[in-house]
């Protein structure tokens, strides 16, 4: 008796710091899942977390592996990262992908390989040629190591985002296409209109020589003093210095406060960042200098 006594104190020591649940609002534009953007009332969390918040996805590492929910509480305007292990359930919720920062200057290479595992995460189908590929370790090394050379390397695709992306579908199933745009509001609407389609989006641009501050605060959950680089690479404005080209990944958007803001993965960081589509695209970005990729 004693012994069972203290097998079962052990259980619950173990299993009560995973007190957090997380159920859906008023607002969810599925009935199934909990999608970027949708309200979600927290309970179980430290105080500052509980009540009314906006979900921003689960984010899965390349390997498929649960890592932590982004959270954008309501009352303070910050995102939280809080991981995996604080949560009673982790299903039928949007995930987003928990990328590995880049080695060096290939944000190109690293935008084409996690364009694809975003994609991945989208499609409810696992049957799918991409998560095939990207199934196991040895695929997931092939993938990235085949973008860093097409890109870098191959003469006859160096630099060519759409014409990489286009051989990887040729054995996956996919088509791509290349846009360019004139017109600043011509790109936000066809930016909102694929996203809408689940599918993410692959944007190229040049940056300036400053660096711009997300948003929203961006904390972890368990270790509030821990530094987080807030700051973001954006499309540089006309008159900007150029200070060289930048590619990243839009896993979707959201609608918050009425602004709409992206959910980006930049290889720069090890987390996904948020951008205001507003502020990013003004009427000074140099948007002719803005490539978009979308694809099918």
């Amino acid at each position: 008796m004693k012994n069972y006594l203290l097998v079962s104190i052990l259980v619950l020591s173990i299993n009560s710091h995973a007190l957090i649940d997380i159920k859906r609002g008023s607002e969810n534009r599925s009935e199934k899942v909990i999608e970027v953007g949708s309200k979600t009332i927290i309970s179980g969390a430290k105080d500052y977390l509980n009540g009314e918040n906006v979900f921003l996805g689960s984010a899965y590492t390349p390997a498929n592996q649960f890592s932590y929910k982004m959270i954008l509480n309501s009352k303070s305007d910050t995102v939280y990262f809080v991981d995996s292990d604080q949560f009673k359930n982790n299903e039928n919720e949007q995930r987003v992908l928990d990328l590995y920062e880049q080695a060096g200057g290939t944000c190109s290479a690293y935008a084409i390989n996690n364009f694809l595992h975003q994609w991945k995460l989208n499609n409810s189908k696992p049957e799918t040629k991409i998560a095939e590929k990207l199934k196991d370790e040895e695929g997931r090394t092939q993938i990235l190591a085949e973008a860093i050379h097409e890109y870098y390397l191959n003469l006859k695709r160096q630099y060519s985002i759409n014409g990489i992306l286009n051989g990887f579908g040729k054995k996956m199933g996919f088509k791509c296409t290349k846009a360019s745009f004139d017109n600043v509001d011509a790109l936000k609407e066809m930016m909102i209109e694929k996203l809408d389609l689940n599918v993410p989006l692959l944007i190229s641009f040049n940056i300036g020589p400053s660096m711009y501050n997300g948003p929203f605060q961006i904390k972890d959950y368990k270790n509030l003093n821990k530094e987080i680089d807030q700051r973001l690479w954006l499309p540089r404005k006309v008159g900007e210095r150029n200070s060289g080209g930048h590619s990243i990944v839009i896993a979707d958007y959201f609608e918050y406060k009425k602004k709409t803001y992206l959910v980006v993965i930049d290889s720069d960081w090890t987390e996904p960042r948020l951008w205001d589509l507003d502020e990013v695209l003004t009427l000074k970005t140099a948007i002719d200098e803005i490539e978009l990729i979308t694809c099918k």
